[in-house]
């Protein structure tokens, strides 16, 4: 009859409207999925100090990540290695995993906080740390250039000793660091926990910027030691960091072997 397929057709509209409505729902995210591990610990490639590789080593340790710390004796073991292409970016730290090698100390970090849990899973949270990171390779990339000046192009400043160099590294500490300082300990007294994100416990932006204030600290390049003693929760988080029982444990077996401790 005409009243029923009136019905029908109504029915069939309602059908089809809700239909739409499903298709155009976002699609719901995928649950996170456990990091895939390794068959064999990675083989960590870097010289014997703590230099780049210090944060990393701390990471692993402390989250209970096995590597191999493979050590170069000599230059020339690294230059064997660029010169066979297995870098591939020709440097180190480069970290092996399954026979796939890993360059840049920031990426390698990414890969040992996700296999640890010393990277946030929550985007915001990962963001802020990632955001730590690069603001501090922003805040030492001055003294990169001025270190390594062919690599980066800047021969111009006269070496080592050049009047060039001595001008950047006065800029460096008069007010370049101060300036990149002052904004990493507002935001570690913003997060309110003493760990540079305000996590309960470290990330691996604690792990990257607690040897990396030491070493500017270290009375490098002109800049003076004491360039920390203005942002008290920077300077503390070295020690903070050391305190750190497999911290300890690390620095006691590797200056048992004859190397330098991590952090001092």
């Amino acid at each position: 009859t005409p009243l029923f397929a009136a019905v029908l057709l109504t029915r069939i509209r309602m059908l089809l409207f809700a239909a739409l409505l499903v298709l155009a729902l976002p699609a719901p995210m995928a649950a996170s999925v456990a990091p895939t591990m390794p068959s064999a610990a990675p083989k960590l490639f870097y010289f014997d100090f703590p230099g780049k590789a210090a944060g990393l080593r701390l990471a692993a340790a402390h989250g209970g990540f096995e590597i191999q710390d493979h050590r170069f004796k000599s230059i020339a073991d690294l230059t064997a290695m660029k010169e066979s292409g297995e870098l591939p970016y020709g440097q180190v730290p480069a970290l092996c995993v399954d026979g796939k090698i890993l360059g840049q100390s920031c990426s390698i970090m990414r890969y040992i906080g996700k296999q640890t849990g010393l990277y946030p899973t929550d985007p915001v949270k990962a963001a802020l740390v990632d955001s730590i990171m690069d603001q501090e390779a922003d805040m030492t990339s001055g003294i990169t250039c001025c270190r390594y000046q062919e690599r980066f192009g800047f021969e111009v400043l006269g070496g080592a000793e050049g009047e060039g160099t001595k001008t950047a590294y006065t800029a460096i500490a008069e007010r370049v660091l101060p300036r990149h300082l002052a904004m990493l300990e507002r935001v570690m007294q913003d997060g309110g926990t003493g760990w540079v994100a305000g996590t309960p416990e470290p990330t691996i932006a604690d792990f990257t910027l607690a040897p990396r204030l030491q070493f500017i600290a270290s009375g490098i390049d002109g800049i003076p030691s004491s360039c920390l003693d203005a942002y008290p929760g920077l300077k503390g988080l070295i020690g903070k960091v050391r305190e750190l029982p497999a911290v300890v444990a690390w620095n006691t077996k590797v200056t048992a072997a004859g190397s330098a401790p991590e952090l001092v």
